[in-house]
């Protein structure tokens, strides 16, 4: 009987420490992904405006919403691009080379999470990156033109 009691109360313990280290080292992860990564947005390139309250609400999820309308996402598709949300933002993930602050601690700054990068409009992108110890955020315009994408930084903020 003590020996069924002790098991079941292992079991318990090893299955809430199991829980609590996929919960904390998910809501903690900031080191670059090794491998293939997914793309893993909803299924439609439109979203709403965004108001102050869903941002601070974004923010805090660590994922940025795309914001591109219907218009622009047409606009995009005649200029060569497929399925321009899932287009730019794997594009902008193979272009670390944009980001103009250095890595700190031997770290190389990246785009290592599409869910960290929002298409605006037609023209427009903010994306977070960090180096697995500073995160920084960009803003940068794009041109598309026959399915070739060219990136042009506007602004960028470095983490300390």
């Amino acid at each position: 009987m003590k020996k069924a009691l002790f098991a079941t109360c292992f079991f318990i313990l090893v299955v809430a420490v199991v829980i609590f280290v996929s919960r904390y080292h998910s809501s903690t992860t900031t080191a670059p992904q090794q491998g293939p990564t997914s793309i893993q947005k909803p299924t439609s390139d439109t979203t709403p405006p965004e108001s102050p309250d869903s941002r601070n609400a974004e923010e805090a999820s660590g994922v940025r919403e795309h914001q591109l309308q219907e218009a622009d996402r047409q606009f995009l598709v005649e200029k060569g691009l497929h399925d321009p949300i899932r287009d730019l933002v794997k594009d902008l993930m193979k272009h670390n080379e944009l980001i103009p602050c250095e890595g700190s601690v031997g770290g190389t700054p990246g785009f290592y999470n599409p869910d960290r990068i929002a298409v605006l409009s037609k023209d427009h992108v903010i994306a977070d990156y960090d180096d697995g110890h500073v995160e920084g955020t960009i803003e940068l315009t794009f041109i598309v033109s026959q399915g070739t994408i060219s990136w042009t930084v506007v602004h960028s903020e470095c983490g300390n």
